[in-house]
């Protein structure tokens, strides 16, 4: 409480008492202040690891189909959903099959392999791929292997060098050759992929406006003889034509009587 305030007086006067019950000024309490919250700094936490969403797991099984046997598939046994059979399953999946679930945990697993090399590959370009570039990744390496993240060459340019529209379509449609044959089946594939990678659209057919073109070099040899290009976009001709003994008059829309479309190199309107 505040004091109160004694007058001075004249030495012989008595000074004047106060009334005992006269209260003294006391200040207001108030509520205790909250004591501010201290706040520690903290690590920042690092991003998930990227994994194949399940889009893209159903994605790929709309490609490869179900096999409850294990067949050959060019290099290696296959079962359910496309995926190598187990060397110790080998016996079993011929006499009896592989289980529908069991074979998603076949492919899962697979998967799992591959998204370590497509997040290291990431890494260690710090290309920061989104959910979408990441799953289109998995499913064509799923399909064509992991080789191509340790090779030069054209999709692998493409992917480090962000490119987009039919600079990245044409790279992907060059992977659809099984047995030396180009399959419509693979290209369809590639031209899907490539709508996943560029739009993060997951459908298993590619848009209308997709397509592909197969170059005959009519007796010679064509590099590459196959195109994939978005109709709305200008494009140049990629592929080039030899044939010992003959000179290259240009691409034509048939091997006699056709149109011609250009050299390579030239301009081109797919349509």
């Amino acid at each position: 409480a505040e004091p109160t305030e004694t007058e001075n007086t004249d030495p012989t006067a008595s000074t004047e008492s106060t009334d005992a019950t006269q209260a003294t000024e006391t200040t207001e309490s108030t509520e205790p202040s909250e004591p501010e919250e201290s706040t520690e700094a903290t690590e920042p936490t690092e991003p998930p690891t990227p994994v194949t969403s399940d889009s893209c797991v159903d994605f790929i099984k709309a490609f490869e189909g179900f096999s409850k046997y294990l067949y050959w598939d060019y290099q290696q046994y296959t079962v359910g959903y496309g995926s190598t059979c187990p060397a110790d399953k080998y016996a079993e999946y011929k006499a009896n099959g592989i289980p529908e679930e069991d074979a998603e945990k076949l492919l899962r697993k697979h998967l799992s392999d591959i998204e370590k090399e497509i997040n290291a590959f990431d890494e260690k370009y710090a290309l920061q791929l989104s959910q979408h570039q990441f799953d289109a990744l998995v499913s064509f390496s799923y399909n064509c292997g992991t080789a191509w993240l340790y090779k030069t060459g054209t999709f692998r340019t493409a992917v480090l060098e962000k490119l987009e529209g039919n600079d990245l379509i044409r790279s992907l449609s060059l992977w659809c050759n099984a047995g030396g044959e180009i399959l419509p089946s693979l290209v369809r594939r590639r031209l899907s992929e490539a709508n996943m990678y560029l739009n993060g659209v997951y459908e298993a057919t590619p848009p209308e406006t997709y397509g592909y073109v197969l170059f005959d070099a009519n007796g010679g040899s064509a590099s590459p003889r196959v195109q994939g290009y978005d109709v709305t976009l200008t494009d140049t001709i990629r592929t080039e034509a030899t044939r010992e003994g003959y000179t290259f008059n240009g691409w034509y829309t048939a091997a006699k009587g056709g149109t011609k479309i250009g050299d390579a190199g030239a301009a081109y309107t797919p349509s």
